[in-house]
């Protein structure tokens, strides 16, 4: 999966990115798009990790969820991305963005 918003300027987006988060510590959507530049790169662990120091503060979210379910998919952890799938879809049953990812990678 690529990220046609920031077009491969990776290090400017999470420049800009941790420069909110140092401002608004915990801030779900630039913890989201910082996971998707990781993700987009393929650093998996990475986005894992940035989630689950995160998951704490923002617990539930169901975009922090979608994030660490495409991570954990992407990064060959197959059954774990099914499991946080089921349980975004248990919470949020009309999440269209979990569907559309369950349906593109055919879990």
């Amino acid at each position: 999966e690529t990220g046609d918003a920031w077009a491969g300027a990776y290090d400017e987006a999470e420049a800009i990115f941790r420069d909110v988060l140092r401002r608004a510590p915990h801030y779900g959507d630039a913890v989201a798009a910082l996971a998707d530049l990781d993700i987009w790169q393929g650093h998996y662990e990475v986005a894992l990790e940035l989630i689950g120091r995160e998951e704490p503060f923002n617990r539930g979210d169901p975009e922090l969820m979608l994030r660490k379910a495409r991570a954990l998919f992407y990064s060959g952890r197959r059954d774990d991305a099914v499991t946080i799938l089921d349980d975004l879809h248990s919470h949020y049953p009309e999440y269209p963005e979990a569907t559309e990812f369950r349906t593109r990678s055919g879990i």
